[in-house]
């Protein structure tokens, strides 16, 4: 049967089947950018749970936002049957992804991680992995951008493809990445500029062992 994805430890979908039945679309997933974005500039991030530490916590990035918000932010752009469906799937991935222990996370990251689990084939996936974290529209990243586009994806489908293979938090270290990230800016990318233009970004991902897996 492959591997499954679990949700409360129920079998969800196989590995097989994940991306032909996703709840989560590209649509879906730029609408949450959107009203994410949104919540950041307008100082709705403050959570309303009273044990939540400040944003500040995770380092003084203001750009990190409570997971109870991001539930919010998720429900609020109708993201699939909520309640149901999504919910217990993206506060795992939040859990994944809350690297301070804070409660707190970089939505930026947490998109590319959903969307290396959204509907579609696997090029279509990562081209709107690109889209979320290309937030300035500049079609290449860098060596470093790179990187953690590529520790939020394979986060995001070693959590839920294999449950419990992540035992530490923070997820995947992105030491883990980065030197692969180095050598493909270097190879692939522009020698002057030092960057990864977008139509070599996909082949650079699936090149790495730990990301195959996405071609499922």
């Amino acid at each position: 049967m492959g591997n499954v994805l679990l949700v409360d430890d129920k079998p969800l979908l196989t590995d097989a089947k994940l991306m032909k039945h996703s709840y989560l679309s590209e649509e879906g997933l730029l609408k949450l950018r959107r009203r994410l974005a949104e919540m950041l500039v307008r100082g709705e991030a403050a959570s309303d749970q009273p044990e939540a530490r400040p944003l500040d916590a995770s380092g003084g990035n203001p750009f990190v936002i409570p997971k109870d918000k991001f539930l919010d932010a998720a429900k609020d752009v109708g993201l699939g049957d909520f309640s149901k469906d999504i919910r217990p799937l993206i506060e795992r991935l939040l859990d994944a992804f809350d690297r301070s222990g804070y409660g707190a996370v970089e939505p930026q990251e947490v998109l590319v991680g959903m969307a290396a689990l959204s509907r579609g084939k696997a090029m279509e996936r990562l081209e709107l992995a690109f889209t979320i974290f290309d937030t300035l529209e500049k079609q290449c990243i860098d060596a470093e951008e790179l990187s953690i586009v590529m520790r939020s994806m394979a986060t995001a489908l070693a959590e839920v493809i294999s449950p419990g293979c992540i035992d530490r938090i923070g997820g995947i270290d992105i030491e883990e990445i980065r030197p692969y990230a180095q050598k493909v800016v270097v190879e692939r990318g522009s020698v002057k500029s030092q960057v990864l233009p977008a139509d070599v970004f996909a082949d650079a991902v699936l090149s790495h062992p730990l990301l195959r897996k996405i071609t499922a």
